[in-house]
């Protein structure tokens, strides 16, 4: 049995950001895995999945700053996992540390800081640009969660293209069956904090030309606005009272909006894997969504694809949702089917058989030693 450790000092355990939902879901399924002994890393030891009882928690500090929390992984945590007798050690939060006691394993969900800067803080982007790469070429393996990211990692990071594997994520396991979200006027949603590489302002412009062609609808964004980008367009646009926002909704709101949504619109254009699509499949919610980045592999042709550039195309297509029902019900079926190529179990397997490499290849070093 393989002693795996768990990296997750970077999360607080009940966050749902897509680092949170992807390290929790797969630490879920790894849990009771009879091939791997799990010591999962966290802060004050707790864990944001079900599956506890098959886990062992080591308490990291809860950390009073970012600062304190990037010391003492890079300083303590290769300690803390030979002390614990960790095989291999997986960060699945884009960095671990660059001088490993153990070989290690680094999950990059994307290239944000060197493909679309914009879209991170001035903060984030010094520290991606930073500890991303040495990470990268530090780790005995790399996992990227989609093609697209693993070509991006490539480009950017040398000596890694032997070490890359590719590993989808997959949709939450929700409650889709919830009754949808009931509106005074037809609406599309953007499931997603609003950062640049979002493209908001297509959204609007979109919803602006629809308005002035006489279409009563609303668009709701279901997510925050961090950077203000949002409540900065609102200002000086006149369909501002039909951008609804709605920040920290539970998952089973998500889910009432997705289903009572005309489409989910990802006119994205730069995305590393995009989570809320595959979601929006699962409700049975046609998808709007450019071909940027890892979108059109999550995708395939179960969706609408439009110019990110071209707002005029994210109209055209929501134009003709709001037309065509047997359009919808099309699309509708094609994400249903779509969505079964993704799985966490899956990704699990996929992590298990990397690690399991990498543990031999250890045991077989050493032995020759």
């Amino acid at each position: 049995m393989i002693r795996l450790g768990v990296n997750t000092a970077f999360l607080d355990p009940g966050e749902r950001s897509g680092t949170g939902v992807y390290t929790w879901s797969l630490v879920e399924r790894l849990a009771g895995d009879p091939r791997i002994e799990l010591v999962v890393f966290s802060r004050g030891g707790r864990l944001g999945t079900v599956g506890e009882k098959w886990v062992r928690s080591v308490a990291t500090p809860e950390f009073r700053s970012t600062p304190m929390r990037i010391l003492w992984e890079q300083t303590r945590l290769g300690r803390l996992a030979t002390a614990e007798g960790v095989d291999v050690l997986w960060n699945p939060g884009y960095v671990g540390p660059v001088r490993p006691r153990v070989p290690s394993v680094v999950t990059i969900h994307d290239m944000y800081y060197a493909e679309f800067p914009e879209a991170l803080s001035a903060s984030r982007r010094i520290y991606y640009r930073w500890f991303v790469p040495r990470s990268a070429k530090a780790s005995a393996a790399v996992i990227a969660v989609s093609t697209n990211t693993a070509s991006d990692i490539a480009r950017h990071v040398d000596g890694v293209e032997g070490r890359l594997h590719i590993i989808h994520e997959a949709p939450r396991d929700l409650a889709y069956d919830r009754d949808p979200h009931v509106a005074l006027r037809p609406y599309f949603l953007v499931a997603a904090s609003v950062t640049r590489n979002k493209n908001i302002e297509a959204v609007e412009s979109a919803l602006s030309a629809l308005t002035s062609a006489g279409h009563d609808i609303d668009v709701v964004v279901a997510g925050g606005d961090p950077f203000g980008i949002l409540a900065e367009l609102s200002r000086h646009s006149r369909v501002a009272d039909r951008l609804k926002l709605m920040p920290g909704i539970s998952d089973d709101d998500l889910v009432s909006l997705l289903k009572g949504a005309v489409a989910l619109l990802a006119p994205s254009h730069y995305e590393g894997f995009n989570l809320p699509v595959l979601e929006a499949q699962m409700a049975g919610t046609p998808v709007v969504a450019s071909a940027a980045g890892a979108l059109e592999e999550v995708l395939g042709e179960s969706a609408l694809t439009i110019d990110p550039d071209d707002p005029d195309t994210l109209a055209a297509a929501m134009s003709s949702l709001l037309g065509s029902e047997r359009l919808r019900v099309g699309l509708t079926d094609r994400g249903l089917k779509n969505v079964e190529r993704f799985s966490w179990s899956r990704a699990a397997d996929e992590l298990v058989d990397v690690v399991e490499h990498i543990a031999l290849d250890r045991a077989a070093l050493e032995g020759g030693d």
